[in-house]
């Protein structure tokens, strides 16, 4: 237990007035530090056996309604991320970019959710939730290939990967005018398209039809086959250099 509460006290906790500073409409060049404030830990299963299990953590300077839409969607996407329902689903309406196999994507999405093992100790995978703002056409930034990126790994935790994500504040919540400001399952689906940015998926050639995109969809709609609304706004990826 020792063990354990000192490797959680080693990640540092950032003030929320220089977290607001930060640009993380960039590439991260701080690790994982960016986003410090615990929100929750969130478990879910893999094919009914596969126990996963996450941390979340985000940028304090969301709003205290914000943080609550955060927490509610990260909920829904554990639930939903590996249902045989949602995966159907992607792969029935995806007409490109699609993984190179369906085994490939699972194992991916399983790898990053789940818990990792330091000195005989288990703990929960890490996601950290960055903050942005001013940009009228994303929701949300996804950083590309960074779960593979052992420059930005978890030093403390067995140079362990983590997701690391950004959201755009204007559009969330209850202040915001934006259609889907507080649906829970449209968050969990930008939520889901932007983890997929870090683990290596994209849309080079544009959004409808692209595996990432629909991916997204389903775990709006629970795998439910539908046309994405017209009041969708788009999102970012961010290369490494960017």
């Amino acid at each position: 237990m020792k063990r354990l509460l000192w490797l959680l006290s080693v990640l540092p906790v950032i003030p929320a007035t220089a977290l607001a500073d930060r640009d993380a409409t960039h590439y991260p060049n701080e690790g994982a530090y960016h986003s410090t404030e615990h929100i929750g830990d969130y478990k879910g299963n893999y094919q009914g056996t596969f126990a996963l299990a996450t941390q979340v953590r985000v940028d304090p300077s969301f709003t205290d309604g914000q943080k609550g839409i955060l927490k509610d969607a990260m909920e829904v996407f554990m639930e939903r991320a590996l249902k045989k329902e949602t995966i159907d689903c992607a792969y029935a309406t995806s007409t490109k970019d699609l993984p190179k196999s369906r085994d490939k994507f699972e194992i991916d999405l399983v790898t990053a959710l789940s818990s990792f093992v330091v000195d005989g100790v288990k703990f929960p995978a890490f996601i950290f939730v960055a903050r942005f703002w001013n940009d009228p056409k994303a929701v949300g930034i996804g950083y590309l290939n960074l779960f593979y990126d052992k420059t930005l790994a978890l030093p403390e935790l067995g140079q362990r990967s983590h997701l690391h994500i950004a959201i755009n504040s204007d559009f969330l919540g209850y202040d915001s005018r934006y259609f889907f400001a507080k649906d829970k399952e449209y968050w969990a689906g930008v939520m889901g398209h932007e983890f997929l940015h870090n683990l290596g998926y994209d849309h080079p050639s544009g959004y409808k039809g692209s595996f990432i995109e629909e991916y997204g969809n389903c775990l709006t709609t629970n795998g439910a086959k539908l046309e994405a609304p017209k009041e969708k706004v788009g999102d970012r990826k961010v290369e490494k250099g960017n």
